[in-house]
């Protein structure tokens, strides 16, 4: 998973941002020596106004869903974890091989639907073009 950070402007107010502005101190930008320190002054102003009127959110990016996975196939994912947890509680060779044989399947349903599910999206992209 990957997380991303960025600035969150949904309830940015404009209003709110000029007020706070209109209250700060510009003679400290102003008065300072050098223009690098009045620029760095200035940076860390705005830097802490922009924080506050629009703070920073930090999102964790997940894997796009895999839309070939239909219902069908989310209950024989369930039934194969089920099938997994009954054989590695009670090691039967019956369970084991129930399990396998679903997890096998399983492999097997997912292949064809992806399968599937691109020919369709190649067939849809070369009847637009």
């Amino acid at each position: 998973m990957k997380s991303v950070r960025y600035k969150d402007y949904r309830h940015f107010s404009e209003y709110e941002f000029n007020e706070h502005m209109s209250q700060i101190d510009w003679q400290s930008v102003i008065t300072v020596n050098s223009i690098d320190a009045s620029v760095q002054c200035l940076n860390s102003i705005l830097i802490d106004v922009f924080d506050v009127h629009a703070p920073y959110k930090t999102i964790t990016v997940r894997r796009p869903a895999r839309s070939y996975i239909n219902n069908e196939i989310e209950e024989m994912i369930a039934r194969k974890n089920k099938a997994h947890l009954k054989f590695v509680k009670n090691g039967r060779v019956d369970h084991r091989n129930t399990y396998i044989q679903l997890k096998n399947y399983v492999s097997f349903i997912i292949r064809k639907a992806k399968k599937v599910y691109i020919n369709q999206e190649l067939n849809a992209v070369e009847s637009d073009s």
